[in-house]
């Protein structure tokens, strides 16, 4: 893999296999983690079982909020050269163009 790396001088960057393994294997050690520690609680306030509960259930819905920010960013810049969001691009230079056209010198009022 270094090799790549000198010879193209590009950052490489994980293949789909390698990032859903290290995806799985962060919510996995997360949620371990979390539970651990709710149970060290529970022992701790005599609370059984409602801080493991709580934590595990934190960190469950932590771990997919963040696999799928990471999922919608890597979508939004994998379409960042597909036909459907040139057309947009077009549109928003076209506006700014307008705007930077509307807000010539000779049109501006001084006060």
């Amino acid at each position: 893999m270094q090799v790549t790396r000198l010879l193209t001088g590009r950052k490489l960057e994980p293949i789909g296999r390698d990032r859903g393994l290290s995806g799985g294997i962060e919510l996995a050690a997360s949620l371990l983690l979390f539970v651990l520690i709710g149970i060290g609680l529970d022992a701790w306030l005599g609370t059984a079982p409602w801080c493991a509960v709580g934590l595990s259930i934190f960190a469950g819905v932590g771990g997919f909020v963040s696999s799928w920010y990471r999922y919608k960013a890597r979508i939004e810049e994998q379409d960042v050269d597909k036909p459907w969001n040139r057309k947009a691009a077009r549109l928003a230079a076209d506006a700014a163009a307008v705007n930077d056209e509307s807000a010539s010198p000779e049109s501006r009022e001084v006060a």
